[in-house]
């Protein structure tokens, strides 16, 4: 079954640094997701890029342009250490 919601090949810059090169990333149905890294590893940069402009996008087998994936984001949950 093709994933509901994929990204390939998504990549950001910031001047000469690689915040993150050729991430693939594909959700299918009942899954559920957690980015776990230390800070500066890209989890926020790889979230804001699920809406951005580099990669393409997916859902359920099919090419969609960045401006439809928004409805499809149920939410995403940042915290920090008391």
């Amino acid at each position: 079954m093709p994933p509901l919601l994929a990204a390939y090949g998504v990549g950001k810059r910031f001047g000469s640094l690689s915040a993150l090169a050729d991430v693939d990333l594909a959700l299918r149905a009942g899954e559920i997701h957690c980015l776990l890294g230390e800070n500066g590893a890209g989890k926020s940069t790889l979230c804001n890029l699920l809406f951005g402009p580099t990669g393409s996008i997916g859902r359920a087998g099919r090419p969609m342009p960045w401006r439809r994936a928004s409805p499809w984001c149920i939410s995403i949950s940042a915290s920090s250490p008391s």
